[in-house]
């Protein structure tokens, strides 16, 4: 594994000293994440992993020859449904995928057991270390400034979350733009990576993810893998080569819905992690990498037999779920079991009643319809999209 050392130590340095005038710049909550999160938390977090996979290394060395067959990967631009996505497949029993405390906290074989076997005391006393976890998370999710990010993404350790966060380890993916939004170091190249990462990282990168998803696999035996991150749709060529064998679910929701939402979720971030001087920043950058997602999933994708790839509208996922999910069982010869089954008639009722409460609007990012027009004109024959989009 190599931690891009190159990229951190650029982090810290415009962090302190070039952040005048970014969503960064120095204030009292900035430098709180600062020194708590960076240069606190994250390297104990570091350290405790890779003590981890120093002990894998010497007591679970057979991780390294589980086998990871047709994995599952959930991919799409951010806000387009992969979430709701993730958390219906996560209640299939055949699946797994990694839960947040795995990710962060426990990356390796021996710290699962380590921590299972402290939640099996636990539980057996009421569950006092699990209560006390769940007020704090939610004590977070309640604090002024990170309110309205939790409003968009709920988070919580017993949940499922996106498996590119292993790449948190290595510092090295897209989504660090939330912590350090210098898009020279984040956007370029972890939004284009399979375009602009050089082949060698790609594969060092690669190797390490494969051997996380071994871990888990390892870990949790019996099961198929799935993933869920949105930033790997710039990854998808990689993936291919790392998994010759996986299978893609492509959620596709319009550009018009989705860059307002995204882009109050990455301000939700930036307001958690600092003091924004614009009300959103780096709404170009972000246009341009939703732009080229959409055409790098569709020209590198679109070759898959169906058995491997479906294309899903957000609309259909969220209208009728239980169909929707069949489908894709269907096409990607995956089978229905009779318990998942009854739990898909349960989340399709939740998801006609769910309404959302988050309102958009272009113009308070400062885009107009016909500047994304002229944007996606390449892209809206491969995908059907109408500017305005049509209702329904």
């Amino acid at each position: 594994m190599t931690f891009h050392i190159e990229t951190c130590a650029r982090a810290l340095w415009r962090s302190l000293f070039k952040s005048k005038g970014t969503p960064a710049r120095l204030c009292a909550r900035r430098w709180a994440f600062l020194i708590g999160e960076v240069f606190l938390l994250y390297p104990l977090m570091e350290l405790w992993a890779r003590l981890g996979w120093l002990v894998d290394a010497l007591f679970f060395p057979a991780y390294r020859r589980q086998s990871v067959e047709a994995p599952i990967f959930i991919v799409g631009a951010h806000r387009s449904g992969t979430t709701l996505l993730q958390r219906v497949l996560e209640r299939d029993e055949a699946l797994t995928t990694p839960y947040t405390w795995e990710l962060f906290f426990a990356p390796s074989v021996a710290w699962r057991k380590l921590f299972r076997r402290v939640a099996r005391v636990d539980r057996r006393l009421g569950a006092p270390l699990r209560r006390t976890l769940e007020r704090l998370g939610t004590r977070l999710r309640e604090m002024p400034h990170t309110r309205g990010y939790f409003q968009r993404h709920p988070l919580s350790l017993f949940e499922p979350e996106e498996d590119g966060q292993f790449l948190t380890h290595l510092c090295a993916h897209f989504d660090l733009l939330c912590f350090f939004p210098f898009p020279d170091l984040f956007v370029h190249p972890y939004a284009y990576y399979d375009a602009e990462m050089p082949p060698e990282r790609r594969r060092r990168d690669m190797a390490f993810y494969r051997s996380m998803v071994q871990r888990h696999l390892y870990a949790h035996p019996g099961q198929r893998y799935f993933s869920k991150t949105p930033f790997f749709s710039a990854w998808v060529a990689s993936i291919l080569e790392t998994f010759p064998d996986a299978k893609f679910i492509h959620l596709v929701r319009h550009p018009m819905e989705i860059i307002p939402s995204a882009m109050t979720l990455w301000r939700s971030h930036w307001v958690m992690n600092g003091c924004p001087e614009e009300r959103y920043p780096l709404v170009d950058e972000i246009v341009d990498q939703v732009h080229w997602w959409h055409l790098h999933l569709h020209e590198t994708l679109s070759p898959l037999p169906p058995e491997r790839y479906i294309r899903v509208d957000y609309r259909d996922l969220t209208g009728e779920l239980a169909a929707t999910v069949r489908r894709i069982y269907a096409q990607l010869g995956l089978p229905l079991g009779d318990d998942f089954a009854r739990i898909l008639e349960e989340e399709d009722a939740k998801a006609k009643r769910y309404r959302s409460s988050n309102r958009y609007s272009l113009e308070e990012i400062g885009l107009t319809v016909e500047a994304l027009a002229e944007r996606f004109a390449d892209v809206a024959p491969l995908y059907g999209f109408d500017f305005p989009p049509h209702e329904g």
